[in-house]
């Protein structure tokens, strides 16, 4: 994905507080943010670059899937030419032992897939706000759709508290990543060295006035069964053969 789509579904998921809300923002993509990638005006919103692949921002906007968890998968499966085709084993209900993303999390809670380009869009600390509101790890930042801008509201949340992991949460990140790609490996066609833009599981947190986030509250997909810290192994209950 490019940087202007990433941002765009993150802006998605952050304003979408509720299921119309999430209509109209996915609307807003066709009808607004696409006209204005197609007039080069798009960098007054998304905050881009002046070497945007236009054509490639524009497909990938028009082509935006709904994306949904289907489960984890249980080994490598792809297309060879020696093998033909092959068919990959995906665990839809069940026990399963999985890496945890950048939040604690704790027996009991329900679990949510999050991608890891969106960890800046929620509390990495349990707080209380200037109004004694409480704050907890993994909720949600408030969205301020009021600045209208979509690189605004993005850039505005991810400023809300910034979080800096501590040394032993670094050491642990940097330990699992080891299993995404190597950093120094020979980069093709300028794409990134190592796996990123990919999915992972969160504790789902209500907001600080106990009502849901919607376009969180869509993507629980498992509950927590033996929590654990940030980027160490969790064991999670998967829900999604009813989905």
């Amino acid at each position: 994905m490019t940087a202007g789509a990433v941002l765009v579904l993150k802006w998605l998921y952050h304003a979408s507080d509720s299921g119309a809300s999430f209509l109209r923002n996915k609307d807003h993509i066709r009808t607004n943010i696409v006209p204005m990638v197609r007039l080069d005006k798009a960098s007054l919103a998304l905050r881009l670059s002046g070497d945007t692949n236009k054509q490639r921002l524009i497909g990938e906007l028009n082509n935006l899937p709904y994306f949904t968890a289907q489960g984890y998968s249980l080994g490598l499966a792809y297309a060879s030419n020696l093998s033909g085709d092959t068919v990959g084993s995906v665990l839809i209900g069940g026990m399963q032992t999985v890496m945890n993303g950048h939040f604690d999390m704790r027996a009991g809670q329900l679990v949510q897939w999050y991608f890891d380009f969106e960890q800046e869009m929620f509390y990495h600390e349990d707080r209380a706000d200037k109004d004694d509101h409480l704050i907890s790890q993994g909720m949600r930042k408030r969205c301020n759709s009021a600045l209208g801008s979509v690189g605004d509201i993005v850039e505005t949340a991810a400023r809300e508290h910034e979080y800096t992991s501590t040394e032993r949460e670094r050491q642990r990140e940097q330990y699992n990543s080891r299993e995404l790609g190597a950093l120094d490996s020979f980069p093709l066609g300028g794409m990134d060295e190592r796996k990123s833009k990919i999915a992972m599981p969160k504790p789902y947190v209500l907001r600080s006035d106990g009502s849901d986030h919607y376009a969180d509250r869509v993507r629980v997909f498992a509950k927590c069964i033996s929590g654990g810290r940030k980027h160490e192994m969790i064991d999670i209950m998967m829900m999604t053969q009813s989905l």
